[in-house]
């Protein structure tokens, strides 16, 4: 057995090429552009959700930023309105503290005079109370 070429291995090489070319036009090159479409929109879109997770994260940090900041003011305008309450009480107390002040010394002048003048009336009816008794006492003795 001897294996030479005939003329058949021309016909298979042809039909060979003429498969390989169809194949090739119809399905892997169809299927390589597809492939790389594929490939392309998966990168393009892995891209754009990069973009987009930094996009967020830019955000994030400017919205916790901008509420710091705005709780730092408020913790000012806060601090700012309760000083000028304390403030405004503490000229209220220091009002109401010198009027009870004023108000206790026209107490304690009107209870000194009271005080001195009760001596004195006290004093006379003493001086009287003294002298009747000394009358009595005197005068008693001597009936």
């Amino acid at each position: 057995m001897e294996l030479t070429p005939d003329s058949t291995i021309f016909i298979q090489i042809a039909i060979f090429v003429a498969v390989w070319i169809g194949l090739r036009t119809l399905v892997f090159q169809p299927m390589q552009a597809v492939l790389a479409e594929r490939n392309q929109r998966t990168v393009q879109a892995h891209t754009t959700a990069t973009a987009m997770i930094e996009a967020a994260h830019a955000d994030r940090a400017r919205y916790e930023d901008a509420l710091r900041q705005r709780r730092a003011e408020m913790a000012q305008e806060a601090e700012a309105a309760r000083q000028q309450v304390a403030e405004e009480s503490d000229r209220q107390i220091a009002a109401t503290r010198a009027k009870i002040a004023e108000e206790l010394a026209v107490q304690r002048a009107a209870v000194a005079a009271q005080v001195e003048n009760a001596r004195r009336t006290l004093g006379t009816e003493a001086a009287g109370i003294a002298d009747a008794m000394l009358a009595r006492v005197s005068g008693g003795s001597r009936r």
